[in-house]
């Protein structure tokens, strides 16, 4: 039987009531939410529910673009950039890879920088969930912070894009990345071309 945190209209207790009732746990993030088995050698997922109220567009050849932390507690900040790669994008956020390590805080707003079908696009977003790769960069979750306004053009963009990938994996005046190691190696000469 799959078991959702919806059976218990939102009840959250109830639901990690019975996840220890049964020997799991539960792991939530702003994303998803997991019915994790505890094992002392591995988690095996039992169950996942997509929260995400937007579409995603999982890149098959990902997006390279700057990123650089633009507020941090409500103060404007001005600090370098660094290359990441766009994983997956739609209008509600987007997924990075990155060989930084930063915190999962609301209070932290980053600023993505890149191009996407002739469009130079500049995103903002907070981090709402983090992890590693087998070869130790960094996943992040990002959440969007923009008005309806700019979701509606970011969707608009979003639905071309996914119709030229439809055909191709690579579509055209677009800054994908084929070699992601190259790419995120922190060099001078290696910087963000956005």
């Amino acid at each position: 039987m799959k078991i959702t945190a919806a059976m218990f209209n939102g009840n959250i207790t109830q639901f990690q009531n019975l996840a220890e009732g049964i020997g799991c746990s539960v792991d939530r993030s702003i994303e998803e939410m997991y019915l994790m088995k505890e094992n002392t050698d591995h988690k095996e997922d039992l169950n996942f529910v997509n929260r995400r109220q937007f579409f995603r567009i999982n890149l098959p050849i990902p997006l390279g673009a700057g990123m650089t932390i633009s507020e941090f507690k409500g103060k404007k900040v001005q600090l370098g950039s660094t290359n990441v790669l766009i994983k997956d994008i739609g209008p509600g956020g987007l997924k990075i890879e990155s060989i930084v390590k930063l915190p999962v805080r609301s209070d932290l707003v980053l600023k993505f920088n890149t191009r996407i079908l002739g469009q130079n696009i500049e995103l903002y977003g907070s981090i709402v969930w983090k992890g590693e790769t087998n070869d130790h960069t960094q996943l992040y979750g990002i959440s969007f912070i923009v008005d309806e306004n700019e979701r509606a053009n970011l969707t608009s963009l979003l639905n071309q894009l996914q119709v030229k990938l439809r055909d191709k994996s690579i579509a055209p005046d677009s800054f994908f990345i084929t070699d992601r190691r190259k790419f995120l190696k922190p060099t001078d000469s290696n910087k963000s071309k956005y």
